[in-house]
């Protein structure tokens, strides 16, 4: 299991590298070469250690304080007209070394019982939809896109479409205790209808 902690401005670098290094391998089919190679981890260090320091959103890391693997972001849901009961995950990022090894799903487990505690009844997430993986990883949790929720939008010099998955707070599924990485302490609590 990975140790999830709250992050601390010491964390500011690792998380801006983990978004850069996730990016530049999980899009590199649907942004630009140029655009990825561009990628500033300063600049994403420093709006990082600003959201740390503000607590808004508020950021998970899996790791050890020397090491982090991955995080995840999130807070009330930025959609207009979402109602108060909804949080959002805003990101979700492991390194890419990473992945499939249990660090996205001991992340998920992780902000369930913040989100719960915040008084969330129901969560919203965006994703590419040209990025199967995170989509696949994503209705494993028990999350299930909402098709009249799409956003179109351009980045670097492309056009780039998302669709919003939503779910109950806790429909997130425990991986088998045998599969690697699974935390073997959560249990969602029972779905809110």
């Amino acid at each position: 299991m990975h140790p999830i902690r709250c992050a601390t401005p010491a964390d500011a670098r690792a998380i801006a590298e983990v978004q850069v290094a996730s990016w530049r391998v999980a899009y590199r089919d649907l942004m630009s070469e140029t655009y990825l190679a561009a990628l500033s981890t300063d600049r994403r260090e420093a709006a990082w250690r600003d959201s740390i320091a503000r607590a808004s959103p508020e950021i998970l890391v899996a790791g050890e304080p020397d090491a982090v693997l991955g995080w995840i972001a999130f807070d009330r849901s930025r959609d207009p007209g979402a109602p108060a009961g909804t949080g959002e995950i805003w990101s979700l990022y492991a390194d890419p070394a990473h992945w499939s090894r249990g660090v996205g799903r001991a992340l998920w487990a992780g902000a369930h019982p913040r989100l719960r505690a915040r008084g969330f009844e129901a969560v919203t997430l965006w994703v590419l939809t040209g990025n199967p993986r995170a989509r696949r990883f994503y209705s494993r949790l028990g999350l299930a896109p909402e098709p009249a929720q799409v956003k179109t939008f351009e980045m670097g010099g492309r056009t780039l479409e998302e669709i919003r998955y939503q779910g109950a707070i806790g429909s997130a599924r425990p991986l088998p205790a045998d599969e690697p990485g699974a935390p073997q302490r959560f249990q969602p609590p029972p779905r809110v209808l």
